[in-house]
Protein backbone atom coordinates (compact mmCIF):
# COMPACT_ATOMS: atom_id res chain seq x y z
CA UNK A 1 0.00 0.00 0.00
CA UNK A 2 1.21 3.68 -0.03
CA UNK A 3 -0.48 6.79 1.42
CA UNK A 4 0.36 9.51 3.23
CA UNK A 5 -0.03 10.56 6.65
CA UNK A 6 0.25 13.23 9.54
CA UNK A 7 3.87 12.75 10.20
CA UNK A 8 3.84 11.88 14.27
CA UNK A 9 7.21 13.69 14.71
CA UNK A 10 4.58 17.25 15.02
CA UNK A 11 5.19 18.35 10.90
CA UNK A 12 1.95 19.92 9.61
CA UNK A 13 1.37 18.65 6.30
CA UNK A 14 1.18 15.60 5.06
CA UNK A 15 3.82 12.64 4.45
CA UNK A 16 4.04 9.94 1.40
CA UNK A 17 4.39 6.25 3.32
CA UNK A 18 4.55 2.67 2.25
CA UNK A 19 3.86 -0.34 3.46
CA UNK A 20 3.94 -4.09 2.82
CA UNK A 21 3.07 -7.29 4.44
CA UNK A 22 1.57 -10.86 4.92
CA UNK A 23 -1.83 -12.00 6.78
CA UNK A 24 -3.21 -15.31 7.34
CA UNK A 25 -6.62 -15.69 7.29
CA UNK A 26 -8.22 -18.63 8.97
CA UNK A 27 -11.10 -18.79 6.40
CA UNK A 28 -13.82 -18.35 9.34
CA UNK A 29 -13.06 -14.28 10.22
CA UNK A 30 -10.00 -14.47 12.11
CA UNK A 31 -6.54 -13.28 11.06
CA UNK A 32 -3.57 -15.93 12.78
CA UNK A 33 -0.72 -14.16 12.12
CA UNK A 34 1.39 -12.20 10.24
CA UNK A 35 4.14 -9.46 9.29
CA UNK A 36 4.30 -6.26 7.73
CA UNK A 37 7.08 -3.71 6.70
CA UNK A 38 5.86 0.32 6.84
CA UNK A 39 8.00 2.81 5.76
CA UNK A 40 7.48 6.23 7.05
CA UNK A 41 8.94 9.59 7.00
CA UNK A 42 10.50 8.55 10.73
CA UNK A 43 12.32 5.58 9.42
CA UNK A 44 11.47 1.83 8.25
CA UNK A 45 9.87 -0.50 10.89
CA UNK A 46 8.94 -4.41 11.20
CA UNK A 47 5.85 -5.60 13.08
CA UNK A 48 4.37 -9.13 13.47
CA UNK A 49 0.94 -9.46 13.70
CA UNK A 50 -0.86 -11.18 16.83
CA UNK A 51 -4.14 -11.35 15.94
CA UNK A 52 -6.74 -9.47 13.76
CA UNK A 53 -10.58 -10.42 12.08
CA UNK A 54 -11.82 -9.59 8.86
CA UNK A 55 -15.73 -10.15 7.55
CA UNK A 56 -16.99 -10.43 3.68
CA UNK A 57 -20.28 -9.36 2.56
CA UNK A 58 -22.08 -10.52 -0.09
CA UNK A 59 -20.99 -7.94 -2.87
CA UNK A 60 -17.33 -8.59 -1.76
CA UNK A 61 -16.99 -5.65 0.33
CA UNK A 62 -15.51 -5.96 3.69
CA UNK A 63 -13.50 -5.01 6.52
CA UNK A 64 -9.90 -6.20 8.00
CA UNK A 65 -8.46 -5.50 10.96
CA UNK A 66 -4.91 -6.19 12.46
CA UNK A 67 -3.06 -6.31 15.48
CA UNK A 68 0.31 -5.66 16.08
CA UNK A 69 2.22 -4.19 18.86
CA UNK A 70 1.22 -0.64 18.00
CA UNK A 71 -2.58 -1.49 17.95
CA UNK A 72 -5.10 -1.67 15.93
CA UNK A 73 -4.93 -1.48 11.96
CA UNK A 74 -8.37 -1.07 10.63
CA UNK A 75 -8.99 -1.44 6.69
CA UNK A 76 -12.12 -1.35 3.81
CA UNK A 77 -11.82 -4.27 1.07
CA UNK A 78 -13.36 -5.48 -1.87
CA UNK A 79 -12.57 -9.01 -3.37
CA UNK A 80 -11.91 -9.50 -6.98
CA UNK A 81 -11.94 -13.00 -6.15
CA UNK A 82 -11.27 -15.67 -3.34
CA UNK A 83 -7.57 -14.82 -3.90
CA UNK A 84 -7.13 -11.33 -4.68
CA UNK A 85 -8.45 -7.65 -3.95
CA UNK A 86 -8.21 -4.30 -3.01
CA UNK A 87 -7.76 -2.16 0.01
CA UNK A 88 -7.76 1.03 1.76
CA UNK A 89 -6.51 2.32 5.21
CA UNK A 90 -9.45 3.46 7.62
CA UNK A 91 -7.81 4.37 10.91
CA UNK A 92 -10.05 5.23 13.39
CA UNK A 93 -7.32 8.30 14.46
CA UNK A 94 -7.95 9.68 10.79
CA UNK A 95 -4.12 10.67 10.48
CA UNK A 96 -3.54 8.52 7.42
CA UNK A 97 -4.69 7.20 3.99
CA UNK A 98 -3.62 4.65 1.94
CA UNK A 99 -4.20 2.45 -1.46
CA UNK A 100 -3.08 -0.58 -2.49
CA UNK A 101 -3.92 -4.24 -3.31
CA UNK A 102 -4.00 -7.92 -1.41
CA UNK A 103 -3.57 -11.21 -3.54
CA UNK A 104 -3.28 -14.64 -1.92
CA UNK A 105 0.38 -16.25 -1.78
CA UNK A 106 1.81 -19.19 -2.81
CA UNK A 107 3.77 -20.68 0.67
CA UNK A 108 5.59 -23.55 -1.49
CA UNK A 109 7.21 -20.65 -3.15
CA UNK A 110 8.49 -19.40 -0.25
CA UNK A 111 12.06 -19.88 -0.67
CA UNK A 112 15.21 -18.03 -2.18
CA UNK A 113 14.37 -20.58 -5.10
CA UNK A 114 11.07 -19.14 -5.62
CA UNK A 115 12.30 -16.08 -7.08
CA UNK A 116 13.86 -17.28 -10.29
CA UNK A 117 13.54 -16.42 -14.16
CA UNK A 118 12.60 -13.15 -15.91
CA UNK A 119 10.57 -10.35 -14.41
CA UNK A 120 9.29 -6.92 -15.59
CA UNK A 121 8.99 -4.52 -12.53
CA UNK A 122 7.84 -1.05 -11.77
CA UNK A 123 8.80 0.48 -8.50
CA UNK A 124 7.54 4.20 -7.79
CA UNK A 125 7.50 6.52 -4.87
CA UNK A 126 10.15 9.38 -3.71
CA UNK A 127 13.77 9.44 -3.91
CA UNK A 128 16.24 9.30 -1.33
CA UNK A 129 17.49 13.21 -2.01
CA UNK A 130 17.62 15.90 0.83
CA UNK A 131 14.27 17.23 -0.74
CA UNK A 132 12.23 14.24 -1.89
CA UNK A 133 11.54 14.39 -5.53
CA UNK A 134 8.82 11.92 -7.76
CA UNK A 135 10.72 8.81 -8.72
CA UNK A 136 9.87 6.29 -11.18
CA UNK A 137 11.95 3.16 -11.83
CA UNK A 138 10.89 0.60 -14.43
CA UNK A 139 12.72 -2.60 -15.90
CA UNK A 140 13.80 -6.38 -16.39
CA UNK A 141 15.61 -8.44 -14.67
CA UNK A 142 16.94 -12.26 -14.74
CA UNK A 143 16.82 -14.20 -10.92
CA UNK A 144 19.24 -17.46 -10.98
CA UNK A 145 17.51 -19.11 -8.16
CA UNK A 146 20.19 -18.64 -6.13
CA UNK A 147 19.63 -15.18 -4.71
CA UNK A 148 21.35 -12.97 -7.37
CA UNK A 149 19.57 -10.89 -9.78
CA UNK A 150 21.72 -10.34 -13.05
CA UNK A 151 21.37 -9.49 -17.03
CA UNK A 152 18.91 -6.48 -16.01
CA UNK A 153 18.12 -3.34 -17.34
CA UNK A 154 15.95 -0.44 -15.90
CA UNK A 155 15.09 2.86 -16.72
CA UNK A 156 15.10 5.58 -14.15
CA UNK A 157 12.81 8.62 -14.03
CA UNK A 158 13.70 10.61 -11.04
CA UNK A 159 12.27 13.82 -10.41
CA UNK A 160 11.49 14.38 -14.47
CA UNK A 161 14.96 13.58 -15.14
CA UNK A 162 15.93 10.36 -16.87
CA UNK A 163 19.02 8.74 -15.33
CA UNK A 164 22.19 8.38 -17.58
CA UNK A 165 19.40 8.35 -20.77
CA UNK A 166 17.19 5.11 -19.27
CA UNK A 167 18.00 1.57 -20.13
CA UNK A 168 20.82 0.94 -17.72
CA UNK A 169 22.36 -2.57 -16.85
CA UNK A 170 21.11 -3.50 -13.70
CA UNK A 171 22.46 -6.72 -10.84
CA UNK A 172 21.97 -7.21 -7.39
CA UNK A 173 20.91 -9.53 -4.48
CA UNK A 174 17.83 -11.54 -2.86
CA UNK A 175 18.05 -13.60 0.33
CA UNK A 176 16.02 -14.49 3.99
CA UNK A 177 16.51 -11.51 6.57
CA UNK A 178 19.13 -12.51 8.99
CA UNK A 179 17.88 -10.55 11.60
CA UNK A 180 14.35 -12.24 10.86
CA UNK A 181 15.27 -15.76 9.40
CA UNK A 182 11.92 -17.52 9.66
CA UNK A 183 10.30 -14.42 7.70
CA UNK A 184 10.77 -16.31 4.51
CA UNK A 185 9.27 -19.50 5.56
CA UNK A 186 6.60 -18.06 7.32
CA UNK A 187 5.62 -15.22 5.07
CA UNK A 188 7.80 -15.29 2.26
CA UNK A 189 9.35 -12.25 3.63
CA UNK A 190 13.02 -11.60 2.51
CA UNK A 191 15.66 -8.57 1.83
CA UNK A 192 17.08 -7.18 -1.66
CA UNK A 193 19.46 -5.17 -3.23
CA UNK A 194 18.81 -4.24 -6.55
CA UNK A 195 20.86 -1.78 -8.56
CA UNK A 196 21.22 0.08 -5.05
CA UNK A 197 17.76 0.09 -4.22
CA UNK A 198 17.53 -2.09 -1.29
CA UNK A 199 14.43 -3.05 0.95
CA UNK A 200 12.48 -5.84 2.10
CA UNK A 201 10.08 -8.31 -0.75
CA UNK A 202 7.51 -10.56 -0.07
CA UNK A 203 6.76 -13.61 -2.49
CA UNK A 204 3.35 -13.80 -3.34
CA UNK A 205 4.05 -16.33 -5.63
CA UNK A 206 6.51 -17.74 -8.21
CA UNK A 207 5.01 -15.31 -10.96
CA UNK A 208 4.71 -12.01 -9.02
CA UNK A 209 7.08 -10.68 -6.10
CA UNK A 210 6.29 -7.19 -3.61
CA UNK A 211 8.91 -5.14 -3.35
CA UNK A 212 9.50 -1.83 -0.81
CA UNK A 213 12.13 -0.32 0.02
CA UNK A 214 13.36 0.50 3.18
CA UNK A 215 17.20 0.78 3.94
CA UNK A 216 18.32 3.04 1.33
CA UNK A 217 16.68 6.29 1.94
CA UNK A 218 13.75 6.44 -0.32
CA UNK A 219 10.14 5.41 -0.62
CA UNK A 220 9.97 3.62 -3.39
CA UNK A 221 7.59 0.46 -3.96
CA UNK A 222 6.18 -1.67 -6.12
CA UNK A 223 6.04 -5.06 -8.02
CA UNK A 224 7.95 -7.91 -10.21
CA UNK A 225 6.10 -10.41 -12.54
CA UNK A 226 7.31 -13.15 -14.20
CA UNK A 227 7.86 -12.46 -18.28
CA UNK A 228 6.33 -14.86 -20.47
CA UNK A 229 6.11 -15.08 -24.34
CA UNK A 230 7.91 -11.85 -25.01
CA UNK A 231 8.50 -10.87 -28.44
CA UNK A 232 11.58 -9.28 -30.37
CA UNK A 233 10.18 -8.02 -32.96
CA UNK A 234 7.48 -5.33 -33.00
CA UNK A 235 5.70 -7.71 -35.44
CA UNK A 236 4.79 -9.20 -31.59
CA UNK A 237 3.06 -6.37 -30.32
CA UNK A 238 -0.40 -5.46 -32.13
CA UNK A 239 -3.42 -4.07 -31.82
CA UNK A 240 -5.19 -1.79 -29.56
CA UNK A 241 -3.75 -0.80 -26.41
CA UNK A 242 -4.91 1.88 -23.40
CA UNK A 243 -2.96 2.92 -20.45
CA UNK A 244 -3.12 5.07 -17.61
CA UNK A 245 -0.58 6.72 -15.65
CA UNK A 246 -0.15 8.53 -12.44
CA UNK A 247 2.85 11.25 -11.41
CA UNK A 248 4.12 15.03 -11.44
CA UNK A 249 4.49 17.29 -14.10
CA UNK A 250 5.61 20.84 -14.34
CA UNK A 251 2.91 22.14 -12.24
CA UNK A 252 2.28 19.85 -9.65
CA UNK A 253 0.45 16.35 -9.58
CA UNK A 254 -0.64 14.73 -12.76
CA UNK A 255 -2.60 11.93 -13.92
CA UNK A 256 -2.39 10.66 -18.30
CA UNK A 257 -4.11 8.08 -19.89
CA UNK A 258 -4.60 7.29 -23.33
CA UNK A 259 -4.74 4.63 -25.94
CA UNK A 260 -3.30 3.83 -29.30
CA UNK A 261 -2.95 0.94 -32.47
CA UNK A 262 0.05 -0.79 -32.76
CA UNK A 263 0.88 -2.48 -36.38
CA UNK A 264 4.40 -3.72 -37.04
CA UNK A 265 6.84 -0.36 -35.84
CA UNK A 266 3.83 2.13 -36.28
CA UNK A 267 1.16 3.70 -34.47
CA UNK A 268 -1.98 4.87 -35.36
CA UNK A 269 -4.94 6.08 -33.66
CA UNK A 270 -3.35 7.55 -30.69
CA UNK A 271 -4.97 9.80 -27.95
CA UNK A 272 -3.99 10.95 -24.95
CA UNK A 273 -5.57 12.65 -22.12
CA UNK A 274 -3.41 14.51 -19.71
CA UNK A 275 -4.89 16.36 -16.20
CA UNK A 276 -1.96 18.19 -14.81
CA UNK A 277 -2.56 19.69 -11.49
CA UNK A 278 -6.46 20.15 -12.62
CA UNK A 279 -5.98 21.21 -16.24
CA UNK A 280 -7.13 18.68 -18.49
CA UNK A 281 -5.65 18.82 -22.08
CA UNK A 282 -7.48 15.96 -24.59
CA UNK A 283 -4.70 15.65 -27.53
CA UNK A 284 -4.71 13.11 -30.65
CA UNK A 285 -1.97 12.30 -32.87
CA UNK A 286 -2.77 10.24 -36.22
CA UNK A 287 1.14 8.55 -36.47
CA UNK A 288 3.68 7.24 -34.11
CA UNK A 289 6.50 4.86 -33.66
CA UNK A 290 7.46 1.80 -31.14
CA UNK A 291 10.09 -0.40 -30.98
CA UNK A 292 10.95 -3.69 -29.57
CA UNK A 293 14.29 -4.74 -28.00
CA UNK A 294 15.75 -7.64 -30.16
CA UNK A 295 17.00 -9.26 -27.44
CA UNK A 296 14.40 -10.43 -25.69
CA UNK A 297 14.38 -8.13 -22.39
CA UNK A 298 10.84 -6.76 -23.28
CA UNK A 299 12.01 -3.23 -23.44
CA UNK A 300 9.97 -1.14 -25.95
CA UNK A 301 9.87 2.79 -26.85
CA UNK A 302 6.55 4.71 -27.94
CA UNK A 303 6.99 7.81 -29.51
CA UNK A 304 4.46 10.80 -30.56
CA UNK A 305 4.44 14.32 -31.72
CA UNK A 306 0.65 16.11 -31.54
CA UNK A 307 0.47 19.15 -33.22
CA UNK A 308 0.54 22.00 -31.29
CA UNK A 309 2.74 21.11 -28.70
CA UNK A 310 6.57 21.69 -29.01
CA UNK A 311 8.14 18.44 -27.00
CA UNK A 312 7.37 14.88 -28.47
CA UNK A 313 5.66 12.59 -25.99
CA UNK A 314 8.07 9.29 -25.28
CA UNK A 315 6.70 6.37 -23.06
CA UNK A 316 9.22 3.04 -22.53
CA UNK A 317 7.70 -0.14 -21.26
CA UNK A 318 9.04 -3.72 -19.90
CA UNK A 319 6.45 -6.56 -21.24
CA UNK A 320 5.16 -8.86 -19.15
CA UNK A 321 3.27 -10.65 -21.93
CA UNK A 322 2.74 -9.14 -25.36
CA UNK A 323 -1.02 -7.35 -24.30
CA UNK A 324 0.42 -6.58 -20.49
CA UNK A 325 3.46 -4.03 -19.68
CA UNK A 326 4.77 -1.63 -16.96
CA UNK A 327 4.70 1.65 -18.42
CA UNK A 328 6.82 4.83 -17.69
CA UNK A 329 6.99 8.39 -19.17
CA UNK A 330 9.34 10.09 -19.83
CA UNK A 331 8.39 13.52 -21.80
CA UNK A 332 10.42 16.17 -21.08
CA UNK A 333 9.22 17.68 -17.53
CA UNK A 334 7.13 14.37 -16.73
CA UNK A 335 7.75 11.79 -13.93
CA UNK A 336 4.71 9.32 -14.23
CA UNK A 337 4.22 5.49 -14.53
CA UNK A 338 1.41 2.87 -14.77
CA UNK A 339 -0.43 0.04 -16.33
CA UNK A 340 -0.14 -0.94 -20.48
CA UNK A 341 -3.08 -3.35 -21.02
CA UNK A 342 -4.33 -4.86 -24.51
CA UNK A 343 -7.33 -4.14 -25.84
CA UNK A 344 -9.96 -7.10 -26.74
CA UNK A 345 -10.62 -7.42 -30.63
CA UNK A 346 -13.96 -8.09 -29.70
CA UNK A 347 -16.92 -4.88 -29.75
CA UNK A 348 -17.17 -3.10 -26.95
CA UNK A 349 -21.07 -2.43 -25.83
CA UNK A 350 -23.11 -1.73 -22.66
CA UNK A 351 -23.93 -5.48 -23.07
CA UNK A 352 -20.32 -6.61 -23.34
CA UNK A 353 -19.54 -4.81 -19.96
CA UNK A 354 -22.88 -5.54 -18.12
CA UNK A 355 -21.85 -7.21 -14.74
CA UNK A 356 -20.20 -7.03 -11.06
CA UNK A 357 -17.06 -4.63 -10.93
CA UNK A 358 -14.75 -3.84 -7.90
CA UNK A 359 -13.98 -0.09 -7.94
CA UNK A 360 -10.63 0.97 -6.80
CA UNK A 361 -9.28 4.72 -7.13
CA UNK A 362 -6.56 6.74 -5.44
CA UNK A 363 -5.20 10.50 -5.97
CA UNK A 364 -4.77 14.07 -4.74
CA UNK A 365 -8.28 16.51 -4.20
CA UNK A 366 -8.61 20.15 -4.38
CA UNK A 367 -8.06 21.01 -0.26
CA UNK A 368 -4.39 20.92 -1.01
CA UNK A 369 -3.30 20.24 -4.45
CA UNK A 370 0.46 19.15 -2.82
CA UNK A 371 -0.45 16.91 -0.57
CA UNK A 372 -3.97 15.80 0.46
CA UNK A 373 -5.20 12.24 -0.92
CA UNK A 374 -8.32 10.30 -1.26
CA UNK A 375 -9.13 6.76 -1.81
CA UNK A 376 -12.11 4.90 -2.55
CA UNK A 377 -13.00 1.07 -2.78
CA UNK A 378 -16.35 -0.97 -3.66
CA UNK A 379 -18.59 -2.67 -5.59
CA UNK A 380 -20.64 -1.55 -8.60
CA UNK A 381 -23.11 -3.26 -10.96
CA UNK A 382 -23.08 -2.27 -14.82
CA UNK A 383 -26.07 -2.58 -16.60
CA UNK A 384 -27.02 -0.64 -19.76
CA UNK A 385 -24.77 2.07 -19.00
CA UNK A 386 -26.25 2.42 -15.55
CA UNK A 387 -23.71 2.20 -12.53
CA UNK A 388 -25.69 1.09 -8.64
CA UNK A 389 -23.22 -0.15 -6.22
CA UNK A 390 -21.47 0.89 -2.27
CA UNK A 391 -18.42 1.72 -1.84
CA UNK A 392 -16.31 3.53 1.22
CA UNK A 393 -14.31 6.35 0.63
CA UNK A 394 -11.27 7.73 3.03
CA UNK A 395 -11.04 11.83 1.81
CA UNK A 396 -8.19 12.46 4.04
CA UNK A 397 -8.33 16.08 2.40
CA UNK A 398 -11.30 17.02 4.29
CA UNK A 399 -10.62 14.54 7.65
CA UNK A 400 -13.59 12.99 7.01
CA UNK A 401 -14.11 8.55 6.24
CA UNK A 402 -17.55 7.38 4.78
CA UNK A 403 -18.81 3.82 4.79
CA UNK A 404 -21.41 1.61 3.25
CA UNK A 405 -21.95 4.49 0.71
CA UNK A 406 -24.70 4.37 -2.18
CA UNK A 407 -22.85 5.11 -5.55
CA UNK A 408 -24.55 5.55 -8.53
CA UNK A 409 -23.20 6.83 -11.90
CA UNK A 410 -23.10 5.89 -15.76
CA UNK A 411 -20.94 4.66 -18.38
CA UNK A 412 -21.58 6.48 -21.72
CA UNK A 413 -19.28 4.65 -24.53
CA UNK A 414 -17.97 7.42 -27.19
CA UNK A 415 -18.67 6.77 -30.52
CA UNK A 416 -15.69 5.11 -30.84
CA UNK A 417 -15.73 2.98 -27.51
CA UNK A 418 -12.04 1.80 -28.15
CA UNK A 419 -11.18 5.40 -27.13
CA UNK A 420 -12.09 7.48 -24.25
CA UNK A 421 -15.53 6.75 -22.68
CA UNK A 422 -17.41 9.19 -20.14
CA UNK A 423 -17.52 7.46 -16.11
CA UNK A 424 -19.58 9.74 -14.20
CA UNK A 425 -20.29 8.63 -10.59
CA UNK A 426 -22.05 10.53 -7.82
CA UNK A 427 -21.66 9.14 -3.80
CA UNK A 428 -24.02 9.74 -1.43
CA UNK A 429 -21.57 11.37 1.40
CA UNK A 430 -22.44 14.53 3.64
CA UNK A 431 -21.79 16.48 1.85
CA UNK A 432 -22.42 14.64 -1.35
CA UNK A 433 -20.16 13.77 -4.03
CA UNK A 434 -22.21 14.24 -7.17
CA UNK A 435 -21.20 14.39 -10.98
CA UNK A 436 -17.12 13.42 -10.20
CA UNK A 437 -16.35 12.50 -13.88
CA UNK A 438 -13.73 10.55 -15.49
CA UNK A 439 -12.01 8.95 -18.70
CA UNK A 440 -12.11 5.26 -19.06
CA UNK A 441 -10.15 2.71 -20.75
CA UNK A 442 -11.95 -0.57 -21.89
CA UNK A 443 -9.09 -3.08 -21.68
CA UNK A 444 -9.04 -6.97 -22.54
CA UNK A 445 -10.76 -8.72 -20.10
CA UNK A 446 -13.36 -5.98 -19.46
CA UNK A 447 -11.04 -4.65 -17.27
CA UNK A 448 -11.54 -0.25 -17.57
CA UNK A 449 -8.49 2.16 -16.56
CA UNK A 450 -10.07 5.72 -15.87
CA UNK A 451 -8.97 8.78 -14.43
CA UNK A 452 -10.39 11.93 -12.92
CA UNK A 453 -11.06 14.92 -15.30
CA UNK A 454 -12.36 17.58 -13.21
CA UNK A 455 -9.98 20.45 -11.96
CA UNK A 456 -10.22 19.84 -7.97
CA UNK A 457 -9.57 16.10 -8.49
CA UNK A 458 -6.56 14.16 -9.65
CA UNK A 459 -7.46 10.71 -9.29
CA UNK A 460 -6.89 7.33 -11.15
CA UNK A 461 -8.42 3.78 -10.50
CA UNK A 462 -9.81 0.69 -12.09
CA UNK A 463 -12.77 -1.37 -12.48
CA UNK A 464 -12.62 -5.19 -11.97
CA UNK A 465 -15.03 -7.99 -13.15
CA UNK A 466 -15.35 -9.37 -9.99
CA UNK A 467 -15.68 -13.38 -10.15
CA UNK A 468 -16.88 -16.27 -8.17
Amino acid sequence: MTGSEIASSGLASSNLFTRLGSFTADGKGVITTGAEDINLVTGSNEFNFTGGSYSVNGDGRGTLSLIDSSGTLTFSITLVSSSNGYIIAMPTDGLSTASGSFIKQDPSAFLVSGISGNYAFDFSGLDASAVPQPESVVGQFFADSGGHFSTGFADDNDGATVVNGGNQPITGTYAGDPLIPSGLASFGRGVFNLGGIQGVFYIVGRNQVKFMETTSGGALAGDAFTQSNIPTTTAGISGGFVYVMGGSGGSGPLTRGGRFTATSGALSNILVDNNNAGTLLSLGASAGTYTIDSAGSGRGTVTYNVAGQKNPFMYVFYLISPTQAVVQDQSIGIVADGSLLGQASATISDSSLAGNYAINWSGLTSTNMTSDEEDLVGQTALAGGGLTGTIDLNEFASGNQFTSVPLTGTFKLSADPTGHNTLTVSLATNPANNGITFFAYVANNNTVLFMATQSVRLTAGVLTPQTQ
